[in-house]
C-alpha cells in the first residue's frame, strides 16, 4: 500500500502543478519507511532518536538521487501528503464521520492488483529518477 500512496501523492502535486522537484520529492519524500516503517507523527515524536534517523536517512535519499526540494516544493508535497492522509483515514474509517478531502488522483484509483513495485519504478523512470 505504502507504494501506491506515494505514486498517488507524487501525481496529486504533479496535478496541482508541481515542478519536476517536486513530484520527484512527492514519490521519495517517505523513502525512510522503507527502512524506517511508517510510524504515526504522534508515536513518532515519543520515540527517542527516531526524527533524526528519519532526518539522516532522508538526507542520504537526496544525496544519493541530487534532489534538493525547495521550500514550496516541500510545502506542496506536505499538503498533498496530508490530503492523502485524511482520504485514506475516511475511508478506512468511514464510521469516525471525516470528510474526504477532493483528490484529483487518489489512492484506491490505482488498481490494487497492479504491481506496486513496477507502477513506483515507472513512476521513477518518467521523473527521470534511475
Amino acid at each position: 500500500m505504502l507504494l501506491q500512496a506515494e505514486q498517488a501523492e507524487c501525481l496529486e502535486v504533479e496535478t496541482r502543478g508541481g515542478t519536476l522537484s517536486a513530484q520527484r520529492w512527492g514519490l521519495l519524500h517517505d523513502a525512510s519507511e522503507a527502512y524506517l516503517s511508517d510510524v504515526p507523527a504522534p508515536v513518532k515524536r515519543s520515540l527517542p532518536g527516531y526524527t533524526v534517523a528519519e532526518r539522516r536517512l532522508q538526507g542520504a535519499v537526496r544525496e544519493a538521487t541530487g534532489l534538493e526540494p525547495t521550500a514550496e516544493d516541500e510545502r506542496l508535497v506536505d499538503t498533498a501528503d496530508g490530503a492523502i492522509g485524511r482520504y485514506e483515514l475516511a475511508v478506512h474509517f468511514p464510521s469516525e464521520r471525516r470528510e474526504k478531502p477532493q483528490l484529483e488522483v487518489a489512492p484506491s484509483d490505482i488498481d490494487p492488483d497492479t504491481d506496486a513495485k513496477a507502477l513506483f519504478l515507472e513512476r521513477a523512470h518518467e521523473l527521470d529518477l534511475e
